[in-house]
């Protein structure tokens, strides 16, 4: 995702976004068909890549972190907003626990990808040896991956505990959160879905109702390059509405 070494303004703060999920946050929009300014180099957007704060300029396919980050640089022209994100495509809410154990993501067969949340803490860590990171808000698309009924009975409990694991490992307790997820539970009730599928789609409404300073974003139908993963148009849509 790094568009090459980039240093970080003494002036004003560095915002840091954390972004996880699965495909839809890792991204299939393609970076050929972006055009400015979400094609060019920034002076205030910065991504963790390659062990340091790089331009975000993406060289192959992105997530709506790129649209997102462009509009909250907008939102706060003294300070520069940087983004770590861990995603993979195809993985479900266990890979990505803080108490991370291979017998528990592989019941949905992510045992061999690690501990997630590990290589996030990680990266942090990382930028904290040369940055004075501000950790601005954790978005979260993800949940496709936990169909079986009991992975989506527990999907809210197990998200819930990752966004208190993540605050307090990041001392921000009150660090806002962003669920992307498809529509509210009085769209989704008349809608045909497995019963599982729904389970987890109302389990990230919920987290918007009940857990502090957390808010889902309903995004609807978006441009699709198939029959799941949105295309360019559609992930700058998506990073705009996050934004």
């Amino acid at each position: 995702m790094g568009g090459g070494k980039a240093e970080i303004s003494k002036s004003g703060k560095l915002r840091v976004f954390l972004l996880m999920g699965q495909s839809n946050m890792t991204g299939s929009g393609k970076a050929r068909k972006l055009t400015p300014p979400h094609s060019e180099k920034h002076d205030r957007i910065r991504i963790w890549a390659n062990g340091r704060w790089e331009h975000f300029v993406p060289r192959d396919k992105f997530g709506p972190g790129v649209a997102m980050a462009h509009e909250l640089a907008d939102l706060w022209p003294d300070d520069t907003v940087g983004i770590i994100k861990v995603a993979i495509g195809g993985t479900g809410i266990r890979a990505f626990e803080k108490n991370w154990t291979k017998e528990q993501a592989d019941r949905t067969k992510d045992g061999e990808k690690g501990p997630l949340y590990k290589d996030l803490m990680n990266a942090v860590a990382e930028a904290k040896k040369i940055s004075e990171p501000v950790f601005s808000g954790f978005v979260w698309k993800q949940g496709g991956k936990d169909k079986k009924e009991n992975m989506a009975i527990e999907y809210y409990d197990t998200f819930k505990q990752l966004v208190s694991d993540l605050r307090r490992d990041l001392n921000t307790p009150e660090m806002p959160v962003f669920v992307l997820t498809y529509a509210s539970d009085e769209v989704l009730a008349p809608i045909t879905l497995a019963k599982s599928e729904k389970k987890v789609l109302m389990a990230h409404n919920r987290a918007g109702r009940d857990i502090p300073n957390t808010v889902t974003v309903h995004h609807g139908r978006l441009p699709l390059v198939d029959a799941v993963h949105f295309n360019t148009e559609g992930q700058i849509m998506l990073g705009k509405m996050t934004a």
